[in-house]
């Protein structure tokens, strides 16, 4: 558990680091910024979506086994 916080505390510190270098930036680089912001939480959107996918098999079995 303790290294998911550390990856979300890093995780949240980079953000924060990124913002003033957002601002900053040309549109090329804003685009470019978002774009790897967005690929990064599309991996974990995946990740979560997988996780659902095996939770709700797991839910189904249950519930079939109580049938």
């Amino acid at each position: 558990m303790s290294v998911i916080i550390d990856l979300v505390t890093a995780g949240v510190s980079k953000l924060i680091e990124l913002v003033p270098l957002w601002v900053a930036a040309s549109a090329e680089k804003k685009a470019e910024i978002e774009a790897k912001a967005r690929s990064l939480v599309s991996g974990l959107d995946a990740l979560f979506s997988a996780a659902d996918v095996k939770d709700d098999a797991a839910t189904q079995a249950a519930r079939d086994a109580l049938k």
